[in-house]
């Protein structure tokens, strides 16, 4: 896979045996962590046997947007959450993150309502009117 991870832009040389040395990693990826993400890279491309050049480059930007993905308590400014959000419209499939589960949950006031045991849109309606 090395000559694939190279057309990539990555730079890794043999260092011995079983070691490798990673030189240069691509421009267009933010990792924060190479060791981390080269050792999910290696264990999502071990699960399979036949490693094509597609399937180590979906590889890569995946695991490269799970790293960089916001988490859960991760603070964001509304500018940052209104860029986040723009550049998912501009995406294939802006409802799922790319290991295909959903980002967005569509739910009814009624269900909101029900799930917070507060009775109903039209409850709430008639008590704004009176």
């Amino acid at each position: 896979n090395i000559i694939v991870l190279n057309d990539l832009g990555f730079e890794i040389e043999n260092f011995g045996p079983q070691t490798y040395l990673i030189r240069t990693l691509p421009s267009t990826l933010e990792i924060e962590n190479p060791e981390e993400f080269f050792t999910d890279l290696l264990e999502d491309l071990e699960k399979s046997i036949n490693n094509s050049p597609a399937k180590i480059r979906d590889s890569v930007i995946t695991i490269a947007s799970c790293k960089g993905a916001v988490k859960a308590n991760d603070k964001l400014s509304m500018e940052k959450i209104k860029y986040l959000l723009n550049e998912l419209s501009k995406t294939e499939n802006p409802n799922t993150c790319p290991h295909g589960r959903p980002i967005f949950k569509k739910i009814s006031i009624n269900e909101l309502y029900r799930y917070f045991q507060r009775g109903g849109y039209n409850d709430w309606v008639y008590y704004y009117k009176s």
